[in-house]
């Protein structure tokens, strides 16, 4: 019996010797710094002085410029010039460090390097990884550079930042903006737009692509296009809204959520496919072909206008008022009601299907098959174009209205 206590205190000791090794191991880790691919963990010291200085330069051009940026830390503003016959790019670089003193935040800073390359009227910038550091009070703090850049109206600009917001107006070329974690706007951009952002919300407005695409892409953030025309569009996010107002697209327009509402207001194309697996799709203005979907959420669109339509939800509402198009139309619930309104004048032949809800009409229906209350086959005005309605639980109603 004294021997199996004794394995029992032997065993207690060597676990708070392991323990203290580890506490002490930790300790060492903490208060010691270190340095893993460019950043610092582990160190005591609070990182509280501030050290910064500004670098300014200007790159003549003679045709059309090229600016290629790559940020790590920090923000990016580019404008163009308040004028076409500026024949420059202007690069202004404030670059920030921080140190547990004022010689170490100088030091930091020192290590902080920006490179500007010019190679014909292609200007490249980079900017070495700077430390991003631990602190005992605030998480983290990072070294960065944020730059402000005027460029001439016909400008092509690649910009990117690992983590920062990324802002562009006035140019006129084509553009790649893109964040990491952060943010990114445009406005009043000429030619192609490419936007991207792993975690921030993308906005752009008063975007002329002409035959060229619009391309937004955010794996979490909101998308936001507003005042815009292109060849096309394609709008995708993982997590977020997605929103399209007053846009003129001569090819298709594309827009997904996994989690979030599409929104399009007067958002015009030559065909649509939107889908969200979580969220409503809400359609004001559309015409052509249109396929609009939703794992969970309402399907509903307003203003139609000559549309071949193909609205489906697993629950929620579907519903379509305007005139329809050439067809075949359908219009499917797994849970959820359905509702058209319509021209008097439409013509088409339907296919009506619940089987827990009514039917109703305001059409006079000619009926092709044996009444069932459940389950009507049928033509209006003598139309041949297919359209099919179908629910598993919700009410089924056709509505004339005038146009």
């Amino acid at each position: 019996m004294k021997s199996k206590w004794i394995i029992v205190v032997i065993a207690l000791l060597a676990l708070l010797a392991v323990c203290a090794a580890a506490a002490a191991i930790g300790a060492v880790f903490f208060l010691s710094p270190v340095r893993v691919g460019g950043i610092q963990f582990g160190s005591a010291q609070v990182l509280n002085v501030q050290a910064e200085a500004t670098e300014e330069q200007s790159f003549p051009v003679e045709g059309l410029a090229v600016l290629d940026l790559e940020n790590v830390f920090g923000n990016v503003r580019i404008t163009a010039a308040p004028n076409d016959t500026q024949k420059e790019i202007q690069v202004t670089a404030r670059k920030v460090a921080w140190g547990a003193d004022q010689p170490a935040a100088e030091a930091a800073l020192d290590g902080i390097k920006v490179t500007m390359t010019q190679a014909g009227d292609r200007l490249t910038v980079r900017v070495d990884s700077p430390v991003l550091s631990s602190r005992i009070q605030d998480n983290y703090r990072a070294d960065q550079v944020d730059f402000t850049i005027v460029v001439p109206v016909e400008t092509t600009v690649l910009a990117h930042t690992h983590s920062g917001e990324v802002s562009l107006a006035g140019t006129q070329g084509p553009a790649d903006l893109a964040s990491d974690f952060g943010a990114i706007d445009a406005s009043a951009i000429t030619g192609k737009l490419k936007m991207s952002s792993n975690s921030g919300s993308i906005t752009a407005r008063d975007i002329q692509a002409g035959e060229a695409s619009i391309e937004l892409t955010s794996k979490f953030g909101a998308i936001s296009l507003e005042n815009a025309a292109a060849l096309d569009v394609n709008a995708t996010t993982n997590s977020g809204a997605v929103e399209l107002v007053n846009l003129q697209a001569s090819g298709p327009v594309t827009a997904h959520s996994s989690f979030g509402d599409i929104r399009l207001t007067r958002a015009y194309g030559a065909s649509y496919d939107l889908s969200t697996d979580s969220g409503s799709v809400d359609v004001d203005g559309a015409r052509g072909s249109l396929k609009a979907t939703s794992g969970f959420g309402s399907v509903e669109v307003t203003h139609g206008e000559q549309a071949t339509i193909d609205l489906e939800t697993k629950s929620g509402k579907v519903s379509y008022q305007g005139s329809l198009g050439e067809g075949p139309h359908r219009l499917n619930s797994d849970f959820g009601s359905i509702h058209l309104a319509l021209p008097g004048e439409s013509a088409f032949a339907f296919d009506l299907e619940t089987r827990f809800g009514s039917i109703d009409s305001d059409f006079p229906l000619t009926i092709e098959s044996q009444p069932d209350e459940n389950h009507w086959l049928g033509t209006v005005n003598g139309g041949s174009v297919s359209l099919n309605a179908s629910t598993r639980s919700g009410s089924i109603t056709l509505e004339q209205v005038s146009q």
